[in-house]
């Protein structure tokens, strides 16, 4: 959870561009993709075990 606390931290702090490509900057698409794949790391797991959680309990009802 400090992992996403840190991470609005410094989106707050100098902004979602600089965050997501640095300070050289990109470009929209590689901006894009960053965001998504930020999005993706920080809830993707999390979306998995929410997953796996009902897949357990449909195989315990059983």
């Amino acid at each position: 959870m400090s992992n996403v606390k840190g991470l609005v931290y410094l989106v707050h702090r100098i902004g979602l561009v600089q965050t997501a490509c640095g300070t050289d900057g990109c470009t929209t698409p590689v901006f894009i993709f960053d965001v998504i794949w930020m999005v993706g790391m920080f809830f993707g797991p999390l979306v998995l075990a929410f997953v796996g959680l009902y897949v357990w309990g449909i195989r315990v009802r059983k």
